[in-house]
Formats: C-alpha cells, sequence, structure tokens
C-alpha cells in the first residue's frame, strides 16, 4: 500500500506539533499515538491499528490557520460583489456598460479686465511731487467696455486716480482732453456743445459748461479762465473756478494759443512755419517742431534710400546739424521719416517704424548737439498692424504711444519702466 500525504497536527496529550501520516498521529514529543479526524486526512487511508479495549479513544485537532483566512476572503469578496451589483442596480447601470458620469459645472471666474490705452498723447504733469512727470488720459476696460479717465505714476505705472466711468469706447473715443492749468476738459470737437472739468490733481468732477454750438477750440487766456470757440466762430471766456460762461464781441480771425491737448501733434508743416522755406542739405524736409530756437526738423534722406532723417536750425535757420535717425540696420528702417517726435528742454526724442514684424525704436538726441544718447526698441507684440501714435517728453520720463498701449521709458538711458495695455 502506497504512502499517504502528512498533515501537521497538534497532539492532545501535550500540544506538541507534530506530523501525522495517514489518520494516525505519533506524537514526537511525548510519544502518545491518536486518530487524525477525517476532514483532515490527506492522500490515501490506512486502516488503523487494533485498538485496545481499554485503551481511551484520542482525537488530534488539526493546527492550519488557513482555513480561516480563506473563509474571509472569500467573504470579502462576496460582500464586495454584492455592493457592486447594488450599485449598478440602483444607478442603471447593466453589467458591461460602462456609466456616463455627470459632469458638475464648476461657474467660470470673472475673466480679468483688460486696460488699454486710449488717448493718443498723454498729458504729461507731476501729481505726486516725487519729480516725475506723471501720464493722464483715458483708459478703457476692454472686457467690460467702459471708459474712463486715469491719472497714472511715471515712477512706478500705478493707478494714481481714476474716474467713473464716462461710457462705452463708441461714446467716448473720439474726445479729447485739454490741460489749462489745474483743470481738465474734456469734450468732442464733433459732437458736443459742453465741457466737462475735472480736477486734474483727483480726478474729481468739478462742472459742465455749455456753449451755443459744438466746441472746436480752447485757447489759453488768462490764469483762471481759458477761450472758447465754437464751430460757427463764436467765441466765448470760460471760467475754470466757477464754471461760468462769458460770450465775446471779438470778431474777425480767430487767435488761439493751445493748450496741451491729448489729441493735437506740435509739429507744424514746415510751409508754413519755415522763415525761408528752402532744402536742406541731404534730406527733404517735412515737419517742424519746438517752440524756440534750436528748431527740430524731420524728414527723409535724399538723394539715396529714403532713410528717416532729422536736423537742427537755429533762429537764423543755419543747419546746426543733420541725422539719420537709424544706427543699426538703418535699412529695416521703413523709408519715410519719423513715427513720432518730441521736443522738450535740451531733448529730440524720436521714433522710427521698421519693416515687416521688427519693433518700432525710440531714439533720443541732444538738441543742441545732434548728439545720440540711446536706441530702445518699443515692446510688442509681433504684427503687421502697429500704429505708433505719438511720444511725449516729460520729467525724467519718456511716454511712447503704441497700438492700445503707454510705454514708460527713462529719460536718460532709454531703459523700458514699465508698460500698460494690449501691445499687439
Amino acid at each position: 500500500m502506497a504512502d499517504v500525504v502528512g498533515a501537521r497536527v497538534k497532539c492532545p496529550e501535550c500540544g506538541a506539533n507534530s506530523d501525522a501520516i495517514g489518520d494516525v498521529l505519533k506524537c514526537s514529543y511525548c510519544g502518545t499515538t491518536s486518530r487524525v479526524q477525517r476532514r483532515t486526512q490527506f492522500g490515501l487511508k490506512v486502516p488503523l491499528p487494533p485498538r485496545p479495549p481499554e485503551a481511551p479513544q484520542r482525537v488530534a485537532v488539526q493546527v492550519n490557520n488557513r482555513g480561516w483566512a480563506v473563509f474571509l476572503a472569500a467573504l470579502a469578496i462576496f460582500m464586495a460583489l454584492s455592493v457592486s451589483s447594488f450599485v449598478m442596480l440602483r444607478g442603471g447601470v447593466q453589467p458591461g456598460k460602462a456609466r456616463a458620469v455627470r459632469a458638475v459645472a464648476t461657474p467660470a471666474a470673472p475673466a480679468a479686465p483688460r486696460l488699454d490705452w486710449i488717448s493718443a498723447r498723454p498729458l504729461v504733469t507731476d501729481l505726486d511731487d516725487d519729480g516725475i512727470a506723471d501720464a493722464v488720459g483715458i483708459q478703457r476696460d476692454a472686457t467690460a467696455d467702459q471708459m474712463f479717465m486715469v491719472a497714472i505714476s511715471g515712477a512706478g505705472g500705478n493707478v494714481l486716480w481714476r474716474t467713473a466711468s464716462l461710457g462705452t469706447f463708441e461714446a467716448v473715443y473720439r474726445k479729447e482732453l485739454v490741460l489749462a492749468g489745474g483743470v481738465l476738459l474734456v469734450g468732442d470737437r464733433d459732437r458736443d456743445q459742453t465741457l466737462g472739468a475735472f480736477a486734474v490733481a483727483t480726478g474729481k468732477p468739478l462742472f459742465t459748461a455749455t456753449f451755443s454750438e459744438v466746441v472746436d477750440e480752447v485757447c489759453a487766456a488768462k490764469a483762471t479762465t481759458v477761450k472758447v470757440v465754437t464751430k460757427d466762430k463764436v467765441q466765448a471766456l470760460l471760467d475754470l473756478g466757477s464754471g461760468q460762461v462769458t460770450p465775446l464781441e471779438a470778431k474777425g480771425r480767430v487767435v488761439c494759443a493751445a493748450l496741451p491737448s491729448s489729441n493735437a501733434a506740435r509739429g507744424e508743416h514746415l510751409d508754413f512755419t519755415m522763415r525761408h522755406a528752402r532744402e536742406l542739405p541731404g534730406m527733404t524736409h517735412d515737419s517742424l517742431f519746438g517752440h524756440e530756437a534750436p528748431w527740430i526738423v524731420t524728414g527723409v534722406k535724399n538723394p539715396g534710400s529714403r532713410l528717416p532723417m532729422l536736423a537742427a536750425l537755429d533762429d537764423k535757420d543755419k543747419v546746426l546739424w543733420t541725422t539719420v535717425v537709424p544706427l543699426r540696420d538703418p535699412m529695416s528702417a521703413k523709408f519715410e521719416e519719423p513715427a513720432a517726435t518730441d521736443v522738450e528742454g535740451d531733448l529730440v526724442a524720436t521714433v522710427y517704424d521698421r519693416n515687416e514684424h521688427e519693433p518700432a525704436v525710440l531714439t533720443a538726441f541732444e538738441r543742441k548737439t545732434g548728439v545720440r544718447k540711446f536706441e530702445t526698441p518699443l515692446r510688442r507684440r509681433a504684427s503687421m498692424f502697429v500704429t505708433v501714435n505719438d511720444v511725449v517728453i516729460g520729467k525724467k520720463i519718456i511716454y511712447v504711444t503704441i497700438n492700445a498701449a503707454i510705454q514708460a521709458f527713462d529719460r536718460d538711458t532709454g531703459v523700458l519702466k514699465w508698460v500698460i495695455g494690449e501691445t499687439r
């Protein structure tokens, strides 16, 4: 008869673990012989030896905890399957088919406002007494389509004040700002019979003045008044303190001393301003800048490639200096006069456009000598649709407006200080 496979069981006498052969256990520790329970027997069965009549029947108990582990594992699997089936039935999911998960929409965060700079020419004045010219103009919240007047610190680009909304872009974009002493006058030269007045120091509304016709010109007069000329050439004095309008009986040609404006260009065509219109050596002239000598003339190189050029004239129209504006890679410049120029004190600042996707360049010169101080590319995204609006020199700073942005540069070094608006 073949041997049987043993099982490890516990001796009922001493508790020692021993290997049983078939259904018989002989304890290897105390020598006691016992019978193994039938459910723990393995392999082939062999006949038990005859049991003496007087001997008690001993039963060995299997020492094996794996049965409990198998039972608990089976129970856990059964419970998991039961729960899964319950969930599928409750949720209407059939076995073998995926259930679509319903996404819960989370409210989107409100979009941050996109603030564009609208005024072509910023008005410059030192509002916070830090010795640096600040910029005043119209700004647009493009997200909400609302327009405001705003004052920006020249030092850091932070907002000094902002008015309440003036209206939508369509209603406001034509409006012009005029700076008269400590008062900002706001109106549309094509539509408005009124001028709104605001304190330039705070942006606080002061008054609204009404005229007989659409306002055409706002001119300097006395310290506390301005002269207003309407489209039909009627003149009136506007008191900046009270807002009172006093008609004038003036007749004939209107003489208007211009005030700083967000739209007015300081350059005038040479045909009307040069006392002795003539050709300048090596260039064709176009516009004249300045209120006193040295006068600054803009134009293009002639003869030769039509590169942007500058020249300076003394009070007798003698040429002091001429220069081609682009220094690095001049042939990348557009063949036209500079896009914008300004003169203030001893400095000339000019911006010239370049071809393709190259940014326009800000260049500065000493007014009396023509010595170049710096050449700095403007910041903008790659785009062929670029409009340089204007350049304005203030105390310790130069402002350039391009597309819907205003950029601030150090007046001495040309280092970019900050940008506000969409540069595109």
